[in-house]
């Protein structure tokens, strides 16, 4: 009798949701795993705070050294310039 009430109140587990992928590109899996690998140096790499602190400076260094077009100060004033010129041409010419 007991085997009989435990089946009645069992609950069942729900279904797994399951999708096997459809292919398989190896080129992929290969390239997610040199990145992995090479994250992992780069994280050990650092442990060091002044090699950290050298890394980071040269980087900075070098994106300013490369600044296309120069100064974006001067940019900006320059085209503020310009605008100035054409509303007086405008708005007096």
């Amino acid at each position: 009798m007991s085997i009989f009430f435990r089946g009645i109140f069992r609950q069942s587990k729900p279904r797994q949701f399951s999708l096997p992928p459809r292919y398989y590109d190896e080129r992929k899996e290969r390239l997610d795993q040199l990145k992995a690998k090479q994250e992992e140096k780069d994280a050990d790499s650092f442990q060091d705070t002044e090699k950290y602190r050298e890394h980071l400076r040269s980087s900075w260094d070098r994106q300013r050294k490369y600044t296309p077009g120069g100064s974006s100060t001067f940019r900006i004033l320059l085209i503020f310039a310009a605008l100035l010129v054409l509303t007086y041409y405008f708005l007096l010419g």
